[in-house]
């Protein structure tokens, strides 16, 4: 029975290495992109580490999400992640991580 437990706790680690539920949600901050994208997690642990508030939009790769017209707006290649803030949209995470990295924690 514990084994059980501890494995779908491990499972859900998995597929969510990020705890959701615990980012806030109502900033102007926003990141799209899957949340188990590399790239998009490199983002995140960013934002964490400098304590901003954001809301993660889910981008589903598989069902081409990041092609529809609305996204191509954002990101006109179609490519993951995009941050987007009141001033700003940036895509491509070293542009991102660049952003951030200019300013102290």
């Amino acid at each position: 029975m514990v084994e059980n437990e501890t494995q779908k706790q491990t499972e859900q680690e998995i597929s969510n290495p990020i705890n959701l539920s615990i980012l806030p949600m109502t900033s102007t901050v926003k990141v799209y992109g899957p949340p188990n994208s590399a790239a998009v997690s490199r983002v995140l642990a960013c934002l964490l580490e400098k304590d901003v508030q954001f809301q993660l939009i889910p981008i589903n790769l598989v069902r081409g999400e990041q092609k529809k017209p609305d996204y191509l707006k954002l990101q006109p290649f179609g490519q993951v992640p995009v941050f987007q803030d009141e001033s700003i949209t940036l895509f491509g995470n070293s542009y991102i991580l660049l952003n951030f990295s200019l300013f102290p924690k």
